[in-house]
């Protein structure tokens, strides 16, 4: 301190202090803080709205997908494409997508399995064996889920990609009809 200071502090005289440069780290923490809330918020709120309305999506996909694999299936019974001793298989198929309990993957992995296996007239003995893996998939889990349809789908070869090119090929607005 000064003798100016000193002096007047020995008198008792309150000495002021000069002013203080605001200090904008408050301001940034706050404003993080508040932009942290708000965006925990957001995410909550958008994993309650997809925890309440996907199961309703899926379930409406799964229930297009399956109209759409059976009058696909119906078309190729009509043109001759369905090998007569393979016929109950891909039925049971189709008719697994049917189930109360099928999910949308479900759907479109019989569906692809169906209509990529009976499209050119003739059953493989690799594609027959494919279709029972899936019926004995659906009999026991008739709402497999993605988990258990990707760990079919990576024992069978080529099937990734025909379900890529499926799923490709399903347009939701048409499939989904205005209630």
């Amino acid at each position: 301190m000064s003798n100016a200071e000193n002096e007047q502090a020995e008198q008792g005289q309150v000495i002021p202090t000069p002013p203080r440069k605001a200090d904008n780290s408050v301001l940034v923490k706050g404003c993080a803080i508040g932009c942290g809330a708000l965006i925990f918020l957001a995410i909550l709120i958008g994993g309650a709205v997809l925890f309440f309305l996907y199961p309703a999506f899926s379930s409406k996909m799964a229930q297009a997908v399956s109209k759409q694999v059976t009058a696909n299936f119906e078309t190729l019974m009509e043109s001759g494409k369905v090998p007569e001793q393979d016929a109950e298989l891909y039925q049971s198929l189709v008719d697994s997508t049917q189930d109360p309990e099928v999910t949308m993957v479900g759907a479109i992995l019989a569906a692809t399995i169906v209509e990529t296996n009976l499209e050119d007239g003739e059953v493989s003995d690799g594609e027959r064996q494919e279709a029972q893996d899936a019926r004995a998939l659906f009999e026991a889990n008739p709402g497999a889920g993605v988990f258990d349809v990707n760990a079919f789908i990576a024992e069978h070869d080529g099937l990734e990609e025909r379900i890529k090119e499926k799923q490709r090929s399903i347009n939701p607005s048409m499939l989904v009809e205005p209630q």
